[in-house]
């Protein structure tokens, strides 16, 4: 019976740590053992957004083979005693070349003699799968590393390893891992989001001089179950423009970004008419006063709604940006009855599900445990982690005893548990809670454009690029209407080169010429001793050559790389020490 089996011997760092929470922090690094036939799930990804998955390693399949044969993407080694004992076809008998890729479809050998199904055929037998499908055939990475971008669908991505045969007996495929060993290592990293509000022409004397760009650089923040905006570091984003990169010239943050909608749930048991702490106040005199002021501090285009609970809970206030009528339902609550806040939550979580605008999150105040739901802790949490949904939990005046359901809610919807013990103590939760859930904003970026485009053009299409602090890309394409409109007027001036020097120490990284042809120099100076890896990464992520991956001496070295192959267009030198990245700097193929 023929037979082929594979091997990944592991490249990469180690498992460092795999999260099972619905809201897990990427960067992820998964480790696939080549013995493990099983599926192996990621984080959940949040659905629309772009992530890299990077793989890295080799494996072998032969128990009696201590070599490495197979990659993330490729067969390129077989031992000889697999050709010896006739359990895999030699390539000239078996009408293939090495390196093969794992998501061939011919079947091997090419003879009608066997029935197919005895046949090896390595697209349903053999090689590392995500999401069921193979790397591309983009061909065989000498350092056995292959990239490509996914974009999530609010699920985990499902990594596999597959190694079976056709089992006579059986008469179905059978998996043959039992014998493997190494493994791959798969790093998963969620790419930022450039997101591009608005832009206006910048015009001095009637004049246009440049442009400014309302935009943000949004990266999901697992702390706290949203996105924040990272855009502030002018070092962040460039504009290109025919060929020629722009430097901001300034970057202001002073506006929120999006919407926010909160839900408003309020205990109005019976004993909200306690004192609170040592205050003259009553706890529901003190929220009163307390929640007013929050919702007084909303903007105009933020959204509210109440729900109070008792023995069952109340829609009191459907969503409104009428903050006055939320704040006067909230001062006509008469306190009575039971706890029963699980209930409410969910009512309030339905709500959220129905408002289709802003960033969304529920602020949960109570003075005691729940103690008349029909739902309970766990329908809570499945229900915020299937909407993501952050909490907010407040205990007012609680035991420490009673606040461990209200903390593990607010942990596991990525919310935060706050507790208030006085009047004082609830307006600083009621500030802090405003302050995290709306961090988010809008940055509007300065760059003076150069004259020969002023002259030549009405309009102009440029590419917007930006980078987290990782070092990952992400850009967005525009087209800037280069008329008489004026918005502002900026006085200092911006630099444009042709050439780019980054310094960032212990890495000194040149790049010329810029742009480049048919080869590119990339200049590398350590200040210290380490290991330097170097890859070309397309504009959309993608590596496209590797530059170095070795030991390098202090002092300068230079590598120059054939880039005559490449389509024109952006790319990006991105560098790493000792396996922490350093920087991530662009250049242009120009033809």
């Amino acid at each position: 019976m023929l037979s082929f089996r594979v091997h990944f011997l592991f490249l990469g760092a180690l498992l460092c740590s795999v999260l099972h929470t619905g809201y897990a922090q990427f960067p992820q690094t998964l480790r696939l053992e080549a013995r493990n036939p099983g599926i192996t799930t990621s984080a959940t990804t949040r659905s629309g957004v772009r992530y890299t998955i990077t793989v890295a390693g080799t494996y072998s399949v032969w128990s009696s083979y201590t070599g490495v044969g197979v990659d993330g993407a490729y067969y390129y080694d077989i031992p000889e005693l697999e050709f010896t004992l006739g359990r895999v076809p030699r390539p000239d008998a078996g009408g293939y070349t090495l390196p093969l890729w794992v998501g061939d479809t011919n079947r091997i050998p090419r003879t009608t003699v066997l029935p197919s199904n005895l046949l090896w055929q390595l697209s349903r037998q053999s090689g590392l799968r995500i999401n069921g499908s193979p790397l591309a055939n983009t061909g065989r990475s000498p350092i056995a590393r292959y990239q490509t971008t996914i974009v999530g669908n609010g699920r985990g991505i499902q990594l596999q390893i597959l190694d079976s045969t056709f089992n006579l007996a059986q008469n179905r495929m059978v998996d043959r891992s039992e014998d493997n060993s190494g493994a791959l290592t798969v790093v998963i990293e969620e790419q930022p989001e450039l997101n591009v509000c608005d832009v206006n022409t910048v015009c001095r004397n009637g004049r246009p001089i440049g442009l400014n760009i309302k935009a943000s650089l949004l990266q999901y923040d697992s702390t706290q179950g949203r996105p924040t905006n990272l855009l502030a570091d002018p070092a962040r984003i460039a504009l290109a423009v025919n060929n020629t990169f722009i430097c901001p010239d300034s970057i202001v943050c002073n506006s929120r970004l999006t919407t926010l909608a909160f839900s408003l749930v309020v205990d109005r048991s019976g004993a909200m008419e306690l004192p609170f702490g040592s205050s003259t106040q009553t706890r529901l005199q003190a929220l009163q006063r307390s929640a007013t002021t929050f919702l007084r501090n909303l903007r105009p285009f933020d959204q509210s709604q109440l729900i109070t609970f008792s023995d069952t809970p109340t829609l009191v206030v459907p969503w409104t940006t009428n903050t006055v009528q939320v704040s006067t339902a909230i001062a006509s609550i008469t306190p009575r009855g039971s706890t029963a806040f699980y209930d409410a939550a969910l009512i309030a979580l339905a709500e959220c599900e129905q408002q289709s605008i802003g960033n969304k999150a529920i602020i949960l105040l109570t003075d005691g445990e729940d103690n008349a739901s029909r739902s309970n802790e766990s329908d809570v949490i499945a229900r915020a982690r299937q909407l993501r949904i952050p909490l907010y939990t407040v205990g007012v005046s609680l035991d420490p005893g009673a606040e461990a359901s209200l903390q593990r809610i607010a942990r596991a919807t990525n919310g935060r548990y706050l507790s208030a013990n006085s009047p004082a103590e609830l307006d600083s939760v009621f500030a802090r809670i405003n302050r995290e859930a709306g961090s988010e904003e809008c940055c509007t970026v300065y760059f003076r454009l150069p004259e020969t485009l002023l002259i030549s053009s009405t309009q102009s299409t440029m590419t917007i690029l930006a980078r987290d602090m990782a070092g990952r890309m992400a850009q967005q394409t525009v087209t800037a209407n280069l008329t008489n409109s004026c918005t502002s007027s900026i006085t200092s001036s911006i630099r444009s080169d042709k050439s780019i020097t980054v310094q960032k120490s212990p890495v000194n990284i040149t790049i010329a010429p810029n742009p480049a042809q048919a080869s590119v120099t990339i200049g590398l100076n350590l200040a210290r001793q380490g290991i330097v890896s170097a890859d070309i990464v397309s504009s959309t992520g993608q590596m496209v050559r590797t530059i170095a991956y070795q030991v390098y001496a202090v002092g300068e070295h230079s590598h120059t790389v054939a880039v005559h192959d490449l389509p024109p267009g952006i790319y990006f030198v991105r560098t790493f020490f000792n396996g922490e990245q350093e920087t991530t700097i662009p250049f242009v193929i120009q033809r």
